[in-house]
């Protein structure tokens, strides 16, 4: 059995090097303030800690998230702390193999065990490929708008009729006036 003042040594230097923490607030972008007071046990502090991430990804979570902070370097020590992780109690619930990137907003990408992307804009907003700017980008034509389309133009074709040499002529029975297709009311993607 351990001596309780050497588990107690043992459990204040991790807690020292280890800690979750709730952010509290930027000192500047990547940089986090953190309430390290997680549960009534743990010593009170207040840690300062910058933001460690995989390469690639980027996000800035919200206040309140709670984040595991690390001292890294020789000794550790409070003064250079690294959040490397948050958590959260409304991760959307994804299936084995599956991976999300997902926003408070609750919009999501999700790459299924299927091998698909998945786009989820949130409710009300839209998906925007190729610009950060709607501005930039068209609404999305699907190919069934553009069946319809060619459906309606095969169909006024077929039944045009021509006047004939003769003088026998009849008007036509169809024409075209205005050609428009109905474009997705929120995916937009770049123009060519």
């Amino acid at each position: 059995m351990i001596a309780p003042a050497i588990s107690e040594w043992v459990r204040n230097k991790l807690a020292s090097v280890v800690r979750l923490t709730t952010i509290r607030g930027r000192d500047s972008k990547g940089i986090y303030s953190c309430d390290g007071y997680r549960h009534p046990d743990d010593p009170e502090s207040v840690v300062v800690a910058k933001r460690g991430q995989h390469y690639g990804f980027c996000s800035e979570p919200p206040n309140d998230g709670t984040c595991v902070a690390v001292a890294v370097g020789v000794g550790g020590g409070a003064s250079n702390r690294v959040a490397v992780a948050e958590y959260s109690t409304n991760t959307p619930e994804i299936e084995e193999g599956e991976v999300v990137i997902w926003g408070k907003a609750g919009q999501r990408v999700l790459l299924n065990k299927d091998g698909d992307i998945v786009v989820y804009p949130a409710t009300g907003r839209s998906v925007i490929l190729g610009s950060a700017s709607g501005g930039d980008c068209d609404p999305v034509v699907t190919r069934g708008e553009l069946n319809t389309l060619l459906s309606s133009l095969r169909s006024a074709y077929n039944s045009h009729i021509h006047p004939t040499p003769s003088g026998n002529s009849s008007a036509p029975t169809a024409t075209i006036t205005s050609l428009s297709v109905d474009a997705s009311p929120n995916v937009y993607a770049k123009k060519p």
